[in-house]
């Protein structure tokens, strides 16, 4: 690279400052400070393209508008750039909430350009430190500087001049040799030769003394061990410094390879305080625009109040070129919300679809959930954007909970609703009497238990075959469908989609023959005027449980005698015990009967004697005894025999 071109490589860095100037809204007032945090506000001085590093990271170029770091010692300091000196690192200390001002001052540097004449390898001292053979150009200090040139064979050395070197000038210095046959040239020297690789304006110093700016051609001196080193050049990476050996009567060549950058130019749209990080490191805030190593980074910007989180990006930075990333701040969407559930209310056991309506819902299948307590529904379909349809999970507890809704698109929560768990209705049978019957069917059943009523009737299977029944709170009337084979089987009751438990309790067993006891007559008598109800001639088989019931089916059959139990006793008629194997009849007390009451006697075996209630005018009826209606009622006496002989033979 020639001169010239260096000068616009320098011209092209001054003015692609403009480019990072921050609009004159921004303030350091719109940085994010976290607790604790303070700002670090560093420029050049001049703008130059310089890399300003914070202990020994670099964090952007031409300087660093308001970096937010945390309270702390800091050391700032600057890489070099052609034509001007460096300034020396400054150690900051950076209070909380505070914002520290770093100057980096670049002064300008003269040129100083040394001409041998003719051109001969003299060696050129300026200020006493060898700079180069044969010539020197390169940047140095302003101010006076003493040039002086060493001696070359057959020729007189000219003497020393002293020069005033300006700023941003050109100072150019001629050695006049003059011929002079059999003058020794230098003595038991070496020589070293430096190049930049590529060629670059890097000024090349030797042991921390100048020499010269580009490379050094074959550099007189004496024998010993010298540190070579460069300055950095914008848009490359400096080469470390070597140690070297110079060797009388040897050349020792020096390369320096300066590895070409690439650049990342990082942008904020709109333009907010957000920090920028490059592979972690906090960089600068509103953008940067420095030189990194090519190769793959992870940009990433920081989050800000009122914008949607912005994503990191992986980029591949090639040498030479100019990656630009940017962190686009949009606002963050807007939260989808419920303004209402129907039904609001729900079993525990789950499976209610329940129409959700809200705003901001999205169609795509999967993109907006709902959760109930935080359970997720089992199932979600959007119609619209406005209505979705949910069926609810299940859930142990009856407490409230909110109805909540997330678009996973955007993966924001969204307003709720609240949606009331209820104990599901479970019908429960606790007694169910008798338990066995004919193939035939038509056992009636009388069933005891919970929830038996709902908003539609209840239906009854016995082994998975419908049968017959009708249902007052607490109590059932069933009616068993007929079974193929003798067999026991579970019966459910089902009530408003909600299915009893089967349990030892609610087996009925299917027999070939319901057994009854061998008698030779047994008869019901029923007294409406004294609401008495009395059996009798029905074997006494100690101890024998029988219940005495009477069913209403007018009235969905209605209980008028819950299950009336005991050992029979003729001494009692309100709970009858007897206990004599000689007694062969009992009476219940009842509540008024009428026409179309079934009076029934049940032992544990089934139904033995039954006897549906004529019209008013006939007292008892029975398919083995009539009564007149003359009687009187009153004390029903020893109920040794029947006022009439039996009609029919038994019923069974």
């Amino acid at each position: 690279m020639g001169r010239r071109t260096a000068r616009r490589v320098l011209v092209l860095f001054l003015a692609t400052a403009g480019l990072l100037a921050l609009p004159s809204s921004m303030t350091p007032a719109q940085a994010i400070l976290q607790p604790g945090e303070g700002m670090l506000r560093v420029t050049s001085n001049p703008a130059v393209p310089t890399q300003v590093m914070v202990d020994g990271i670099v964090r952007d170029t031409w300087g660093l508008t308001w970096l937010e770091l945390p309270a702390g010692q800091y050391e700032v300091s600057f890489t070099d750039v052609p034509g001007f000196a460096t300034p020396a690192p400054q150690t900051v200390t950076i209070t909380a909430d505070n914002t520290t001002n770093v100057s980096g001052a670049f002064t300008a540097l003269g040129t100083l350009r040394v001409i041998t004449d003719p051109a001969v390898p003299g060696q050129v001292l300026v200020d006493g430190f060898p700079r180069d053979q044969w010539g020197v150009w390169t940047d140095i200090a302003p101010g006076p500087h003493e040039v002086c040139f060493g001696p070359v064979g057959d020729f007189a050395a000219p003497p020393c001049q002293n020069v005033v070197v300006t700023a941003g000038q050109t100072t150019t210095v001629t050695g006049t040799y003059t011929s002079a046959p059999g003058t020794p040239g230098p003595n038991n020297i070496g020589l070293l030769r430096v190049t930049t690789d590529p060629p670059v304006p890097s000024r090349i110093s030797i042991n921390g003394n100048g020499a010269g700016q580009w490379g050094l051609s074959w550099l007189e001196l004496t024998p010993g061990q010298y540190t070579i080193s460069f300055s950095g050049i914008p848009g490359f990476a400096t080469p470390a410094p070597q140690v070297v050996d110079v060797v009388a009567g040897q050349t020792t060549v020096v390369s320096g390879a300066f590895s070409r950058l690439g650049t990342i130019r990082a942008l904020t749209s709109p333009a907010v305080g957000a920090k920028v990080s490059v592979d972690g490191v906090p960089r600068n805030i509103w953008g940067m625009w420095t030189d990194v190593p090519a190769g793959s980074h992870q940009v990433c910007f920081e989050t800000v109040a009122g914008f949607a989180p912005v994503p990191c990006q992986t980029v591949t930075v090639a040498a030479g070129a100019t990656t630009t990333v940017t962190g686009t701040y949009a606002p963050p969407p807007v939260s989808p919300a419920i303004t209402g559930v129907a039904p609001a209310n729900g079993y525990t056991l789950g499976g209610t679809a329940v129409t959700i309506t809200g705003q901001r819902f999205s169609t795509t299948p999967g993109a907006t959930s709902f959760t109930f307590g935080g359970n997720p529904a089992t199932s979600v379909v959007c119609s619209s954007t406005t209505v979705c349809t949910a069926v609810t999970p299940a859930n142990a507890s009856t407490i409230p909970v909110t109805v909540q809704v997330q678009a996973t698109v955007a993966a924001n929560t969204g307003g709720g609703a609240t949606f009331n768990y209820l104990i599901a209705p479970i019908p429960t049978i606790t007694s169910m009497f008798p338990n066995r019957g004919g193939l035939q069917g038509d056992a009636m059943i009388d069933i005891l238990g919970t929830n038996l009523v709902g908003t539609n009737p209840a239906t009854i299977t016995f082994g998975g075959v419908p049968g017959e029944i009708l249902c007052d709170p607490g109590v059932c009337l069933a009616f068993s469908p007929p079974s193929v084979n003798p067999a026991t089987v579970p019966v459910v009751i089902t009530v408003d989609g909600f299915s009893s438990v089967v349990s030892p309790i609610t087996m009925f067993e299917y027999t070939n023959a319901v057994s009854e006891p061998p008698v030779a007559d047994h008869y019901i008598e029923v007294h409406p005027d004294s609401d008495s109800v009395e059996i009798g001639n029905f074997p006494i088989l100690s101890p024998r449980t029988y219940k005495i019931q009477v069913w209403r089916p007018s009235e969905f059959g209605r209980i008028l005698v819950s299950q009336v139990t005991g050992i029979p006793d003729a001494s009692n008629h309100e709970r009858i015990n007897f206990t004599s194997n000689n007694s062969t009849c009992w009476e219940v007390v009842t509540p008024n009967i009428v026409a179309g009451d079934i009076v029934q006697v049940v032992d544990p075996s089934g139904i033995i004697e039954q006897m549906t209630v004529a019209a008013t005018t006939t007292i008892g009826l029975n398919a083995s005894t009539i009564y007149d209606a003359n009687d009187t009622g009153g004390p029903l006496g020893a109920c040794t025999a029947p006022l009439e002989p039996a009609i029919g033979g038994p019923f069974g």
